[in-house]
């Protein structure tokens, strides 16, 4: 078998853009959703706004609506009292000139006032008010109709991630039920003899099922539906049934370790019955093997993408290549992982060539952010990612970095 495959070696930016370009060009219906159910998912379409927003002039807060132009001139300014609008109880006659309406916040001001004063800017008498004129400036505190959205506005925009915000937006624009993409359902699955599922005692040469528990959390986290599928066995007609039905079912397959073209890796036999596959060798640290592929089903284009067998190296490449993927199947925008500036408080060790992810601690001293990298890097231990908050992002041409000198970091 090691005959018939071949490893290429490529950037990181070229291996994803390789594997972006298998994403089907085709989106699954979409479906409504009650908006409480909405949270996480993809909006399908663009949202229009069916009213203005605010729909009517309001007050910003709790005071005294008058015209803008009567705060002309110096000194004091006393006014009437000649009405008052309450949230949902506006005022129903007009205000005269020289005149004010008590206005309590998210009241209605009425066309012919453009200014509202703060209650507490005022000295209150028996049906008048006074303050200074410079007390506050013409049009302030007023909250205009439509000045947030006028009725045919796009208030949310298609491949959004639903958010509590954009549930609440939704809301107040009277949506009952929002269009959202179909959640992308992935299969996780781990290989090998060796592997035993929690909970069952070990015997020698035995290992636990680390990553498919923690990339099946993973991709929960990221709004797909999830199937475990545990361990499969090391006998290709065996795997070739259950990966052929999950195919059916599912828009991608993820596996981490046991993906090479090696004589024992039956994975890649098996995947090259199905379908396509590519084993790439990424010039990155950790995460180096890469494999890829897809598997044509009933007229569907099902994904295949197996990730590093160390658990640091198949989280950290699920970060870069699994979420875009789901992205692209939800029809979600990327998600772009900001990077912070920080300073380098050790060296902070990288070899040319390859992009470098180090694990380490972000921390704020005085007005300065430092990053303190972690004393081991190696891509086997987990615990390298449960003690640490951050990741430097050392690119392929940068080599180490000197203590004190800048450098890219991310939060884990």
């Amino acid at each position: 078998m090691s005959d018939t495959l071949r490893v290429e070696s490529t950037s990181l930016p070229e291996a994803l853009a390789r594997i972006l370009t298998l994403l089907p060009s085709d989106r699954p219906q979409s479906e409504s959703v009650a908006l409480d159910e909405s949270l996480g998912r993809t909006l399908a379409r663009d949202l229009l706004s069916p009213i203005d927003v605010p729909a009517y002039t309001n007050s910003a807060m709790d005071g005294y609506a008058f015209r803008g132009e009567e705060l002309a001139g110096e000194g004091t300014l006393e006014l009437a009292v000649a009405g008052e609008s309450l949230a949902g109880h506006p005022c129903s006659h007009e205000i005269p000139p020289g005149s004010a309406l008590h206005v309590m916040t998210g009241g209605l001001v009425p066309e012919e006032l453009d200014t509202v004063i703060p209650f507490e800017k005022v000295e209150e008498m028996p049906g008048r008010i006074r303050f200074a004129r410079d007390a506050v400036k013409p049009g302030a505190n007023v909250r205009h109709k439509g000045e947030e959205l006028r009725t045919g506005d796009a208030a949310l925009r298609r491949g959004e991630r639903i958010t509590p915000a954009h549930v609440g937006l939704a809301a107040s624009l009277g949506y009952a039920e929002l269009p959202v993409e179909r959640i992308v359902r992935a299969a996780v699955f781990a290989t090998g003899d060796e592997v035993r599922e929690p909970g069952r005692p070990l015997g020698e040469g035995e290992l636990y099922n680390a990553n498919g528990h923690s990339l099946t959390a993973q991709l929960r986290a990221w709004g797909a539906d999830v199937t475990n599928l545990g361990i499969l066995p090391d006998d290709p007609d065996r795997m070739e049934a259950v990966l052929r039905e999950a195919a059916r079912t599912h828009d991608l397959l993820l596996t981490s370790g046991g993906v090479g073209a090696g004589e024992k890796d039956f994975t890649s036999l098996v995947l090259s019955r199905l379908g396509t596959v590519t084993h790439l060798h990424v010039a990155m640290r950790p995460g180096k093997p890469l494999t890829f592929g897809t598997i044509e089903t009933e007229g569907r284009r099902v994904l295949f993408l197996g990730l590093p067998g160390n658990p640091v190296a198949a989280l950290l490449s699920a970060r870069l290549f699994v979420r875009p993927v789901l992205d692209g199947l939800a029809g979600s925008r990327p998600v772009e992982v900001p990077l912070l500036r920080a300073t380098a408080a050790t060296n902070v060790r990288s070899r040319p060539g390859r992009t470098e992810f180090v694990r380490g601690t972000l921390e704020r001293r005085g007005e300065e952010l430092f990053f303190t990298p972690y004393a081991t890097q190696s891509s086997a231990l987990l615990t390298t990612l449960t003690e640490c908050n951050a990741c430097a992002l050392i690119e392929e041409t940068a080599g180490s970095i000197p203590a004190g000198r800048p450098v890219d970091v991310f939060f884990l």
